[in-house]
Protein backbone atom coordinates (compact mmCIF):
# COMPACT_ATOMS: atom_id res chain seq x y z
CA UNK A 1 0.00 0.00 0.00
CA UNK A 2 1.51 3.46 -0.95
CA UNK A 3 1.23 6.33 1.41
CA UNK A 4 1.10 10.11 -0.10
CA UNK A 5 2.98 12.51 1.59
CA UNK A 6 1.38 14.82 3.77
CA UNK A 7 2.33 18.24 3.37
CA UNK A 8 1.52 20.56 6.57
CA UNK A 9 -0.45 23.83 5.22
CA UNK A 10 -0.63 26.85 7.27
CA UNK A 11 -2.69 29.37 5.22
CA UNK A 12 -2.67 32.25 7.72
CA UNK A 13 0.58 32.17 7.75
CA UNK A 14 1.52 32.67 4.24
CA UNK A 15 -1.46 35.36 4.29
CA UNK A 16 0.81 36.89 6.80
CA UNK A 17 4.02 36.66 5.61
CA UNK A 18 3.59 37.60 1.88
CA UNK A 19 1.45 40.83 3.22
CA UNK A 20 4.88 42.18 5.48
CA UNK A 21 6.26 40.77 1.97
CA UNK A 22 3.71 43.31 0.10
CA UNK A 23 3.95 46.37 2.33
CA UNK A 24 8.08 46.27 2.42
CA UNK A 25 8.09 46.03 -1.27
CA UNK A 26 5.14 47.61 -2.68
CA UNK A 27 6.31 46.81 -5.96
CA UNK A 28 6.82 43.60 -5.88
CA UNK A 29 4.64 41.79 -8.58
CA UNK A 30 2.94 38.52 -8.93
CA UNK A 31 6.33 36.90 -10.33
CA UNK A 32 8.38 37.91 -7.05
CA UNK A 33 5.66 36.53 -4.74
CA UNK A 34 5.89 33.29 -7.04
CA UNK A 35 9.66 33.66 -6.45
CA UNK A 36 9.25 34.57 -2.96
CA UNK A 37 6.93 30.95 -2.49
CA UNK A 38 9.48 29.14 -4.46
CA UNK A 39 12.00 30.05 -2.33
CA UNK A 40 10.86 29.55 0.67
CA UNK A 41 9.22 25.57 -0.75
CA UNK A 42 11.77 24.42 -2.71
CA UNK A 43 15.45 26.81 -1.58
CA UNK A 44 17.99 27.34 -3.38
CA UNK A 45 17.17 27.37 -7.05
CA UNK A 46 19.54 24.27 -8.65
CA UNK A 47 22.27 21.90 -7.91
CA UNK A 48 25.62 24.11 -8.02
CA UNK A 49 27.95 21.94 -10.24
CA UNK A 50 30.30 24.46 -10.61
CA UNK A 51 31.37 26.74 -7.44
CA UNK A 52 34.41 28.70 -9.28
CA UNK A 53 31.32 30.38 -11.18
CA UNK A 54 29.22 30.81 -8.15
CA UNK A 55 31.97 32.54 -6.08
CA UNK A 56 32.91 34.59 -8.87
CA UNK A 57 29.27 35.77 -9.15
CA UNK A 58 28.86 36.22 -5.32
CA UNK A 59 32.29 38.66 -5.31
CA UNK A 60 30.80 40.51 -8.44
CA UNK A 61 27.69 41.32 -5.90
CA UNK A 62 29.69 42.07 -3.14
CA UNK A 63 31.75 44.59 -4.95
CA UNK A 64 28.58 46.14 -6.47
CA UNK A 65 26.93 46.00 -2.94
CA UNK A 66 29.72 48.33 -1.45
CA UNK A 67 30.50 50.39 -4.04
CA UNK A 68 26.62 51.45 -4.33
CA UNK A 69 25.90 50.13 -7.72
CA UNK A 70 23.47 47.23 -6.38
CA UNK A 71 21.71 48.97 -3.14
CA UNK A 72 21.15 45.42 -1.77
CA UNK A 73 17.49 46.23 -1.49
CA UNK A 74 18.46 48.26 1.85
CA UNK A 75 17.83 45.89 3.97
CA UNK A 76 18.45 46.38 8.01
CA UNK A 77 18.22 42.60 8.53
CA UNK A 78 20.82 40.29 7.75
CA UNK A 79 18.52 37.13 7.44
CA UNK A 80 15.05 37.47 5.52
CA UNK A 81 12.98 33.91 7.36
CA UNK A 82 11.13 32.94 3.54
CA UNK A 83 7.24 31.30 4.17
CA UNK A 84 6.18 28.89 5.07
CA UNK A 85 7.93 27.62 8.16
CA UNK A 86 11.27 29.45 7.97
CA UNK A 87 13.36 26.49 6.72
CA UNK A 88 14.80 28.71 4.07
CA UNK A 89 16.31 31.82 4.86
CA UNK A 90 17.57 35.35 2.39
CA UNK A 91 20.92 35.92 3.80
CA UNK A 92 21.16 39.54 2.82
CA UNK A 93 24.36 40.81 1.67
CA UNK A 94 24.86 44.16 2.52
CA UNK A 95 24.34 43.81 6.06
CA UNK A 96 25.70 40.43 6.24
CA UNK A 97 29.14 41.69 5.62
CA UNK A 98 28.65 45.17 7.47
CA UNK A 99 28.02 42.53 10.76
CA UNK A 100 31.27 40.51 9.96
CA UNK A 101 29.55 37.66 8.08
CA UNK A 102 32.26 35.79 6.04
CA UNK A 103 31.26 35.48 1.95
CA UNK A 104 33.37 32.08 1.79
CA UNK A 105 30.91 30.95 4.98
CA UNK A 106 27.93 31.95 2.85
CA UNK A 107 29.34 30.31 -0.26
CA UNK A 108 29.69 27.09 1.48
CA UNK A 109 26.02 26.80 3.30
CA UNK A 110 24.68 28.29 0.18
CA UNK A 111 26.23 25.24 -1.94
CA UNK A 112 25.26 22.91 0.64
CA UNK A 113 21.70 23.68 0.10
CA UNK A 114 21.78 24.17 -3.11
CA UNK A 115 23.06 20.48 -3.23
CA UNK A 116 21.00 19.15 -0.73
CA UNK A 117 18.07 20.82 0.25
CA UNK A 118 14.94 19.69 -1.64
CA UNK A 119 11.01 20.74 -1.36
CA UNK A 120 8.07 19.20 -2.19
CA UNK A 121 5.93 20.57 -4.72
CA UNK A 122 2.89 19.98 -3.06
CA UNK A 123 3.29 22.76 -0.80
CA UNK A 124 2.61 25.27 -3.70
CA UNK A 125 -1.41 24.12 -3.38
CA UNK A 126 -1.44 25.56 0.24
CA UNK A 127 -0.09 28.75 -1.44
CA UNK A 128 -2.47 29.06 -3.94
CA UNK A 129 -5.39 28.77 -1.85
CA UNK A 130 -4.12 31.03 0.99
CA UNK A 131 -3.23 33.69 -2.05
CA UNK A 132 -5.90 33.07 -3.54
CA UNK A 133 -7.26 36.50 -3.52
CA UNK A 134 -4.08 38.49 -4.63
CA UNK A 135 -5.11 38.65 -8.42
CA UNK A 136 -3.21 36.97 -10.99
CA UNK A 137 -0.99 34.47 -8.32
CA UNK A 138 -3.24 31.36 -9.14
CA UNK A 139 -2.84 31.61 -12.78
CA UNK A 140 0.92 32.63 -12.59
CA UNK A 141 1.49 29.22 -10.17
CA UNK A 142 -0.71 27.20 -12.60
CA UNK A 143 1.52 28.16 -15.64
CA UNK A 144 4.74 27.47 -14.02
CA UNK A 145 2.95 23.90 -12.61
CA UNK A 146 3.19 22.95 -16.09
CA UNK A 147 6.79 24.35 -16.35
CA UNK A 148 7.31 21.82 -13.34
CA UNK A 149 7.72 24.43 -10.93
CA UNK A 150 10.89 26.24 -12.26
CA UNK A 151 12.87 28.67 -10.82
CA UNK A 152 12.18 32.50 -11.85
CA UNK A 153 13.94 36.04 -11.43
CA UNK A 154 12.56 38.58 -9.83
CA UNK A 155 10.39 41.16 -12.19
CA UNK A 156 12.14 43.93 -13.65
CA UNK A 157 9.95 46.05 -11.24
CA UNK A 158 11.79 44.81 -8.33
CA UNK A 159 14.82 44.65 -9.74
CA UNK A 160 14.61 48.29 -10.04
CA UNK A 161 13.15 49.18 -7.11
CA UNK A 162 15.68 46.77 -5.01
CA UNK A 163 18.67 46.03 -6.26
CA UNK A 164 18.38 42.88 -4.25
CA UNK A 165 21.25 40.62 -3.42
CA UNK A 166 20.86 37.97 -1.04
CA UNK A 167 21.73 34.01 -1.04
CA UNK A 168 19.10 31.55 -0.27
CA UNK A 169 20.10 29.21 2.51
CA UNK A 170 18.64 26.67 5.02
CA UNK A 171 18.50 28.19 7.97
CA UNK A 172 20.32 24.99 10.00
CA UNK A 173 23.39 25.76 8.07
CA UNK A 174 22.90 29.58 7.62
CA UNK A 175 23.59 29.50 11.91
CA UNK A 176 26.69 28.30 11.27
CA UNK A 177 27.76 31.56 8.88
CA UNK A 178 28.14 34.16 11.69
CA UNK A 179 27.21 37.94 10.55
CA UNK A 180 23.27 37.48 11.90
Amino acid sequence: MAFAAVVSCDEGAWREAVGRYRAAHPAATVQDLYKLAHQGIMGSEHAVRDTTRVRDWLVRELAEVRAGTRRGAGYGAAVEPLPPDGRFVRVHLRPYVERGGSPEALLRAFVATANTARGDTAAFACAERALAGVEGFAGYVAARRREGFPAVHHSAAYEGAYGPAYRVVERRRGERVGGW
